[in-house]
């Protein structure tokens, strides 16, 4: 090797990724995991660019990698205004819930849905790929009769009861209620004095249990992600895979959570 090669300064990584081809980066980043596009975005404006691009996310999709990302709307208790809110997974550390600054403030009378991956809030929707707002005519679905804090996951209806410490489940094809076994300890422990919560799916076998949480006189935001299990016999088993604070100031209550699939 020659003196001028040993001596040659090593380039930083994100400049010799960058120095490809646009569709090369494009396809790199797809086939990452969206818990790291927080920190990527950090890297450069390239990075941060592309990650807002629906470009992107339109890649991911023909690639066959989708992910679920999950938003809340909440309500500041101080000034009553509500906004959207999306859970940063980040790798080897806690998940929070942050403010999208780009959207406006939303109403607090309502009714939301996601559907692909847009979020549709009664006259028009949030495309969460771009985090822009675009306004439709008609809502594209016919929404039911709210249960307040309750979610579907592959078929089952779910809801955290408050009073009684436990998770319920009513299996349609049953016609039967159940108590989800394996969260007694957990439940009984984190959420003791909960006078609220939500759940909503978070992939397959999978929801996200938002709760209030009282520690040293402080109210906090907590998001427990579940997995679920049907066993023989029907039971129904969950699992708790991590349990974060995601607000740690008790100003906020949320009122919605959605998940979209990007």
């Amino acid at each position: 090797m020659s003196e001028n090669m040993e001596q040659s300064p090593e380039l930083p990584l994100s400049s010799l990724v960058t120095s490809l081809p646009d569709d090369i980066i494009v396809d790199i980043v797809a086939r990452l995991p969206i818990s790291h596009y927080p920190t990527l975005s950090l890297v450069s404006k390239i990075f941060r660019k592309l990650i807002a691009s629906p470009k992107l996310y339109k890649r991911r999709t023909l690639l066959g990698f989708t992910d679920h990302r999950l938003y809340a709307v909440l309500r500041d208790r101080k000034t009553g205004d509500c906004r959207l809110y999306i859970l940063h997974r980040r790798a080897n550390s806690s998940n929070r819930l942050v403010v999208v600054r780009s959207l406006p403030p939303m109403s607090s009378s309502e009714s939301y849905g996601s559907l692909g991956s847009n979020t549709y809030v009664f006259n028009y929707l949030d495309d969460c790929t771009s985090h822009t707002v675009q306004p439709i005519s008609v809502t594209p679905q016919c929404m039911p009769e709210d249960w307040d804090g309750a979610c579907v996951v592959d078929d089952v209806l779910y809801y955290h009861d408050c009073w009684g410490k436990v998770l319920r489940a009513y299996d349609p094809k049953q016609s039967c209620w159940s108590v989800v076994r394996g969260l007694g300890e957990f439940l009984a422990a984190e959420t003791t004095r909960s006078q609220w919560s939500n759940t909503v799916n978070y992939g397959a076998k999978k929801l996200a249990l938002f709760f209030p949480k009282i520690h040293e006189g402080k109210e906090m935001i907590c998001c427990a992600e579940i997995a679920l299990e049907k066993r023989q016999g029907g039971e129904i088993w969950g699992k708790m895979e991590y349990c974060d604070v995601v607000i740690d100031d008790g100003l906020f209550n949320i009122l919605k959570c959605v998940t979209v699939v990007v």
